[in-house]
């Protein structure tokens, strides 16, 4: 079985870099690079056919890749999620789902066999969205929620999100409310002011006064790839 770590780079590359792993643990002298100009690549994943899942914060949107065993990967598809900030993504009970610390939203996506990507729509976190993990099950998904202090809680159903629960730092439940509530569309000018989609919520800074290369066109939310 071949083992790679996967890093991907921001401000000085905007590369997707895989590194072999050898038996005894050592990486690689050099990672094959995979430059992806301009999506300002971030979180990694993978779904549950076990294609490379990325959020493009650049882009604002989840890119699906087919890996390679020589290291190179090939880009199987790329949908916007309408938000700000794009940053992070978890995969949980077989969706997956990007974190907008721009929008104070989640965006869920599910991800076919071939890796195509369909937005389902977009729930309400509190301030500060950023990065998020499942219960090994998939059945609960907790996002970090940093304006506040908070965690939020959902319950993982398929198409939507239950809001369960929020715990602040150091544990005392502030809230809770029961009732599920569908992906449903939440538009920016809802959300509270959020960062740059180069910055602050994603903790990457935005390069000033360099020449910017090309940005990959990113699929719109709703629509087809041709």
């Amino acid at each position: 079985m071949n083992l790679d770590l996967i890093v991907t780079t921001k401000a000085n590359g905007n590369d997707i870099d895989v590194f072999g792993v050898q038996q005894d643990g050592s990486l690689s002298a050099s990672p094959v690079v995979n430059p992806e100009p301009g999506t300002v690549p971030f979180a990694i994943t993978f779904d549950p056919a076990g294609h490379l899942v990325i959020a493009e914060t650049g882009l604002n949107a989840l890119a699906t890749y087919a890996p390679s065993p020589d290291g190179t990967v090939t880009l199987l598809d790329s949908a916007g999620t309408g938000q700000s900030a794009t940053c992070w993504v978890a995969p949980a009970g077989g969706l997956l789902f990007a974190s907008n610390a721009g929008s104070a939203t989640i965006s869920g996506y599910s991800s076919d066999a071939s890796g195509q990507l369909a937005l389902l729509g977009q729930t309400a976190t509190d301030p500060g969205t950023v990065d998020a993990s499942a219960t090994p099950g998939g059945s609960f998904l907790y996002v970090q929620t940093g304006g506040n202090g908070i965690i939020d809680e959902f319950a993982v159903h398929a198409g939507g999100l239950a809001h369960r629960d929020r715990l602040r730092d150091g544990g005392r439940r502030c809230w809770r409310r029961g009732h599920h509530s569908r992906l449903t569309g939440v538009r920016d000018a809802d959300r509270p002011a959020g960062p740059d989609s180069r910055q602050g919520g994603c903790g990457e800074p935005r390069t000033h006064g360099e020449p910017q290369p090309p940005v990959r066109k990113r699929r719109e939310p709703g629509k087809g790839r041709h």
